[in-house]
């Protein structure tokens, strides 16, 4: 099961009405009384303070980076901007726990039959001894246009799991980034 972000309602007065992941809420029923995005752009609700690091940036810089915003990752852009990929707080956690390391109980499990994620595992292991950015990142990045339609980004979220998508020229340099709170917020913000 993936990780879920809530989001709590709370009438005036401090009661509590609810609450519902993110995701949840990005894949509303058609008769939901949350609006769906119609016309917005990507434009309408891209976020400029995405961080990035390079590719050969030491792992110190990277924990700093992906730790400075609340999206808890960083895009690793190339020196002309072009995204590259992604670290997530996941990749960096992973290289930094003592848990991320094979242990006995995994070895034995697959000994006994038991399914392992194998691209998982070859993942946490090289994450394990990552020393930079590039050891670190998934290339599994989505890129949206300022002009594409939100409804398509949301797409690619809902459908890919993915938190953040890159905003990007036409040259594939990064401009930005939007993500599931953003897009929301956005929805949000157009039924007002």
């Amino acid at each position: 099961m993936g990780h879920v972000r809530l989001q709590s309602g709370v009438q005036p007065g401090g009661l509590g009405i609810g609450c519902q992941c993110i995701i949840g809420a990005l894949r509303q029923h058609p008769t939901s009384p949350v609006p769906r995005a119609s016309d917005a752009r990507v434009s309408a609700v891209m976020r400029h303070d995405i961080p990035t690091v390079r590719p050969d940036a030491p792992l110190g810089e990277v924990i700093e980076a992906v730790e400075s915003t609340e999206l808890a990752r960083a895009l690793v852009v190339d020196a002309n901007r072009r995204v590259q990929g992604m670290v997530s707080a996941r990749a960096v956690l992973e290289r930094v726990a003592p848990a991320s390391h094979p242990t006995i109980v995994r070895s034995l499990m697959r000994r006994l039959g038991h399914r392992t994620h194998a691209d998982d595992e070859a993942q946490t292991a090289r994450h394990a001894s990552a020393r930079y950015a590039a050891d670190l990142m998934t290339t599994d990045v989505v890129r949206a246009r300022p002009d594409d339609p939100l409804a398509q980004v949301i797409g690619a979220m809902v459908e890919g799991k993915h938190k953040l998508v890159a905003v990007v020229d036409e040259e594939g340099r990064l401009l930005g980034g939007v993500d599931r709170a953003d897009v929301l917020r956005g929805i949000l913000e157009e039924a007002r």
